[in-house]
């Protein structure tokens, strides 16, 4: 057969579709090894996804960017030309098994297995991580639950400490910077249930006289009608009305915000810091770490928009004491022996929450 033969009888069979459907027919899946080969090629890798319906996958790539923060880690990874957002456990979390912000850097190479958030494009919550050499960093998260401080915290009444409590909400200022706005004073419990965490409850009321952001001008807008309304509205409230656990240690709550009045629902991502006798009181100590999101313009507050964004970042630091349990007065204790005498039987000494 020479030569001009076979170029017709390859012609013809590009013309009837059969070699091309044969090229475009997709390849199998490869199996994924569970480590990751030191072979300096293992960066072109680039990401792939088993094809089930867990939505499980595995990405090889490269780190872009290690955020350990609160209320959940989140790691970039350039992965065959995209990046993709991996969230793990808190940094508080991450940290009872032995994490650092060391523990990653930005250039490193790593394999993560994951579960892909569906509908919500590259985004992928962690199960497990693999250093380029093979070592394991991080394994089990989707397996089995990680320790949880909540086994750790006993029964009873928390009254937050005042002066180790701190609030902000964070704003953006036409895309030029993001203005934090303090709440110098605040009351708040915790009615916490050992036997059903799910079912405790959180109350924190701010005082709107409080609200500082280091410029006076602005503080007078805040306390004012166009804002918070401080003369009729002197206090802002949240209650929380259910509380979810997750496996890594970490809880949501989600409540109501109440604003001059209007109650809005809000969510808020929290962590349990530590739980254990304040070394100084020598009195039973939860600390609690939580951030959300909120819409001002859901409370009636348009103005200035969109100069002032609508989009307000909430974060909260606080550490709550057990209402019962001794202390040890000390020269670095005095306001707590004062606020106590003055209302022992109020759990939010100090401040009226029913104005």
């Amino acid at each position: 057969m020479n030569a001009r033969i076979v170029i017709l009888l390859i012609f013809a069979l590009l013309s009837s579709g059969h070699i091309q459907a044969q090229l475009l027919e997709p390849r199998p899946t490869q199996n994924i090894p569970d480590t990751i080969s030191s072979d300096p090629s293992f960066g072109l890798l680039g990401s792939e996804r088993e094809q089930d319906l867990s939505e499980e996958m595995v990405l090889r790539g490269r780190i872009t960017s290690f955020d350990f923060v609160q209320p959940e880690t989140q790691i970039t990874l350039e992965a065959n030309l995209e990046n993709w957002q991996l969230v793990a456990p808190s940094a508080v979390d991450l940290r009872r098994l032995g994490w650092s912000s060391n523990s990653l850097f930005v250039g490193e190479m790593i394999e993560v297995q994951a579960e892909r958030t569906l509908g919500v494009g590259n985004i992928a919550r962690i199960n497990r991580i693999t250093r380029a050499n093979g070592a394991l960093l991080l394994t089990g998260l989707g397996q089995e639950e990680s320790p949880s401080a909540f086994a750790d915290v006993p029964e009873g009444l928390y009254s937050l400490d005042p002066r180790q409590a701190h609030l902000f909400f964070i704003f953006n200022h036409m895309g030029f910077s993001n203005t934090p706005v303090k709440i110098e004073r605040m009351t708040g419990s915790v009615q916490w249930s050992s036997d059903a965490p799910e079912t405790s409850e959180i109350q924190v009321d701010l005082d709107v006289s409080s609200f500082r952001s280091g410029v006076t001008i602005l503080d007078e807008a805040l306390r004012g009608p166009d804002f918070f309304d401080f003369l009729n509205n002197p206090r802002v409230r949240f209650s929380s009305t259910e509380m979810s656990l997750s496996k890594w240690g970490g809880l949501t709550l989600t409540g109501q915000l109440e604003v001059m009045g209007i109650s809005q629902p809000v969510s808020l991502d929290a962590s349990i810091t530590q739980v254990e006798p304040n070394p100084m009181t020598q009195r039973l100590t939860v600390g609690i770490s939580a951030k959300g999101e909120i819409s001002r313009s859901a409370w009636g507050m348009t103005d200035y928009l969109p100069i002032i964004d609508d989009t307000v970042i909430i974060e909260f630091e606080g550490e709550f004491i057990r209402a019962d349990s001794r202390n040890n007065i000390g020269p670095n204790n005095i306001q707590s022996r004062q606020d106590s005498s003055s209302n022992p039987s109020s759990p939010n000494p100090g401040f009226n929450s029913n104005q």
